[in-house]
Formats: C-alpha cells, sequence, structure tokens
C-alpha cells in the first residue's frame, strides 16, 4: 500500500469531525427559550391576589342604635344632617345603611361650618369619613340658613332629615326645610331626651329653645 494511503487510512479512523458551532446553537437555543418561559409563568403565577379595601367598623353608641332603630333603612337613599358634630353619627347611619341595602350609594348632605365655626372635626377628615362608608359626599360648609338654601337649589328633596343643632330652627329654616321633603321623608331631631321623629318638619327641634336665625341676604 502506497505511504499516502497508508497515512490517511491511519488519519481516517482516529480523528473523528468535531460537531458545527452553528448546529450547537441551534439546538440549544430552543432549551434557553423554553427556560426563560417557564421561569416567566412561575414568576406571574406567584404574584398575591389583590385586596378589596373593605369599610372600617365602628362601635355604635346608645344615642347612633336609637337612630338607627328610627331610620326605614330599605328606602333612604338621601341624607340632610345640619349640624355634624363629631362625625360618629353619620358613620353609623351609613354603616346600618350599607347592611340593609349594600348596593345602594347614599348621598350624605351635611350643612355645617366644621373648623371655620370652632367644630373640632375639619371638613377634609369628615369627607374621609363618609368616603370610608362608600357614601357620596356633599359637604356645605356654610352657616345653617344659607347652607340650606344651597342644599334646596342645588340637591332637592332628601329621604332623611337629621336637625342636630342645639336650636330650634327658625321661620326660614323651616320653610327651606318644608321644600326638602317628600311625603315619605323621614324626620329626626334632637332633643333635650335624645333623639325623636317627628312626623312633620315644622316640629323638628320643637322642644328646644328658641333662637331665631337670621334670614338669608337677598
Amino acid at each position: 500500500m502506497p505511504l499516502r494511503k497508508l497515512w490517511n487510512s491511519i488519519c481516517g479512523s482516529s480523528t473523528k469531525p468535531s460537531a458545527d458551532p452553528k448546529s450547537v446553537a441551534a439546538t440549544s437555543a430552543p432549551s434557553t427559550a423554553e427556560s426563560a418561559g417557564t421561569v416567566s409563568a412561575g414568576t406571574v403565577a406567584a404574584e398575591p391576589p389583590k385586596v378589596l379595601k373593605r369599610s372600617r367598623g365602628i362601635t355604635l353608641t346608645r344615642e347612633a342604635k336609637k337612630i338607627c332603630r328610627l331610620i326605614p333603612s330599605s328606602t333612604v337613599g338621601s341624607v340632610l344632617e345640619v349640624s355634624v358634630g363629631d362625625g360618629s353619627r353619620a358613620a353609623a347611619i351609613l354603616q346600618s345603611l350599607r347592611k340593609a341595602q349594600p348596593e345602594t350609594t347614599v348621598r350624605y348632605i351635611a350643612v355645617d361650618l366644621f373648623e371655620l365655626g370652632g367644630n373640632p372635626l375639619s371638613l377634609r377628615e369628615f369627607h374621609r369619613q363618609l368616603r370610608e362608608q362608600h357614601a357620596q359626599a356633599q359637604l356645605v360648609p356654610m352657616p345653617t340658613p344659607a347652607g340650606l338654601q344651597r342644599v334646596a337649589h342645588t340637591f332637592g328633596s332628601v329621604d332623611l332629615i337629621l336637625w342636630g343643632a342645639q336650636r330650634a330652627p327658625g321661620n326660614e329654616e323651616l320653610r327651606v326645610l318644608a321644600r326638602l321633603c317628600k311625603p315619605e321623608t323621614t324626620c329626626l331631631s334632637i332633643g333635650p331626651d335624645g333623639w325623636l321623629k317627628v312626623s312633620q318638619v315644622n316640629q323638628l327641634g320643637a322642644s328646644l329653645p328658641q333662637d331665631e336665625a337670621p334670614a338669608r341676604a337677598a
């Protein structure tokens, strides 16, 4: 056998062709992509579920419980409160209404000067409290006579009126309150012995001291 053929025979039997780098890259690429897809899917699945924010529960005072018993909670969609105090009364009423009619968003209108009138409860804080109870807050930071006029012109009649001022309403205020009443409107008034339900708007504050409020300027 010629030497060249012998040499080629020896080299061919001992040397194997190496793999094509391009083929190796092409073969490993899908595996890398699959790994990336698996990691991504695992990351998405690990995200915690979103938690809906719930309204803050409150402890009802004896006064608040009495008020809630006087309210026909299944028919109230709008509330007008005159003089809101520390705000706990409104929160209790809204909590009671939401239990009775969870699908209804109650419009809560409040006439009070808040911090402008020396109330420790600020307008902003009271608005936050109402929003926590999922109410549609409509606050009127004005003196009572002018505030009631604003309510009558802007919002119209309501389902529930709460007279929380420590005085009887004046004649002008009674006239405006009568315009805000419907035949089925419930009127509650604070008195020396607590809250009372009155059958007519002119009985609001009947047991409170008379303090005629000034008429609204023309």
